[in-house]
């Protein structure tokens, strides 16, 4: 699934020059954050400076678990951030592989800067990883790379992690009362909403913050997402009660995932893609998490007033496919027709099945599978983007 966000600023960044050493260029520019120094790699051939491993928040361990992010502790000395590497992925299970890696302390970006941006503002693209909240990273298993991206446009490129499944969107009564901010289970949102308010102070244009953006294509009502959640305190040995905080603090960071296979599906309570994709955002009536189903904050007016471009993929729901086994119990490839209608009321009720079947007749369709695959990225992309 893709959700992600591309948000655009134009800053200046202020990149000191490189500097000189015995007649022959250093290949390290440092630059100042509100945190501290950053040295990052100068790239000759590419004319561009990497920084990597930038912290934008604490690592989001121990007290910090199940939390929103805070901030960093500042350092004094400077940050050494020429690494190319990336070793800051969030936990999760990998999507071919089917094997868990990564750690929880990932509150990390990349940013790449373009020559340029010495002498002149240049535009910021800010990109943010899909994966339904299950699973990505800043490489994207190796599909992506924002300092391709830096290089051939010419703009500065941030990419940054945050925290995915039920460690980044994990909805629980005791995990809102032991924040001050009132919120839960949307940690993985905040997280990247610390990183876009991270670039933003960067700006020396000093525009005021923007407001809060938090918006899915599948937000939780509160009570559903405590449902769900509860799910997976069984599963993890943790009871629902005042101990359950520090139950959770407890476990090993691969308790809180699990394959597909051993995933349960909760019904009326598990989120529609579930177990193959099972977190998403919670509406949890917090103004520091999402207080409302996005449309109705939108027809409020409670949204940031800022252009937007938003766009879609062609064959967006062609992946949602090969999961219909796992999501859909007795459900079989390829989709016989009433496969087709079973597969279907899984996310629909009969009277929009019957419209369904009207709209998109099997004669115009090479198969079912094709058929359904239109249906869910129109369902869940086009119309929602619209």
């Amino acid at each position: 699934m893709r959700v992600a966000s591309v948000w655009m600023l134009a800053v200046a960044v202020a990149v000191l020059a490189t500097a000189n050493v015995g007649g022959v260029a250093a290949a390290r520019t440092e630059v100042d954050t509100e945190y501290g120094r950053i040295r990052g790699d100068n790239e000759p051939e590419a004319r561009l400076t990497g920084f990597y491993g930038i912290p934008f928040a604490a690592p989001p361990v121990k007290d910090l678990r199940l939390q929103p992010p805070v901030p960093p502790t500042p350092w004094n000395k400077t940050l050494d951030c020429t690494v190319d590497k990336f070793f800051h992925t969030c936990p999760q299970f990998h999507i071919t592989k089917n094997i868990f890696y990564g750690q929880e302390d990932c509150l990390y970006m990349n940013i790449y800067v373009p020559d340029e941006a010495e002498k002149e503002p240049v535009p910021v693209l800010f990109w943010i990883y899909g994966g339904g909240f299950d699973l990505g990273d800043e490489f994207e298993f190796g599909f992506y790379r924002a300092k391709n991206l830096a290089k051939k446009r010419r703009v500065i490129v941030v990419e940054t992690n945050y925290r995915l499944g039920a460690l980044g969107f994990l909805a629980n009564e005791h995990l809102r009362a032991s924040n001050p901010l009132n919120t839960t289970g949307n940690f993985g949102v905040q997280d990247q909403q610390a990183a876009l308010q991270f670039v933003h102070r960067c700006d020396h244009l000093l525009k005021p913050p923007p407001p809060p953006l938090l918006c899915s294509l599948t937000p939780t009502l509160r009570v559903t997402a405590y449902q769900f959640g509860d799910e997976l305190l069984k599963k993890a040995g943790c009871s629902n009660n005042a101990n359950t905080l520090e139950c959770l603090r407890g476990l090993k960071t691969e308790d809180f995932f699990a394959t597909a296979k051993d995933w349960p599906i909760v019904n009326g309570t598990a989120p529609p893609l579930a177990p193959v994709m099972p977190w998403g955002p919670t509406i949890d009536g917090s103004k520091h998490g999402l207080p409302d189903r996005p449309i109705n904050m939108i027809r409020r007016g409670e949204f940031a007033k800022v252009p937007m471009i938003i766009g879609t993929n062609h064959d967006e729901g062609t992946i949602f496919v090969p999961a219909f086994p796992k999501v859909v119990p007795g459900v079989k490839l390829p989709l016989s027709t009433a496969d087709f209608n079973r597969t279907l009321l899984h996310f629909f009720n009969h009277t929009t099945l019957d419209q369904i079947v009207q709209m998109y007749p099997e004669h115009g369709y090479k198969n079912n599978d094709l058929r359904a695959a239109y249906v869910l990225r129109d369902f869940f992309f086009l119309c929602a983007s619209r």
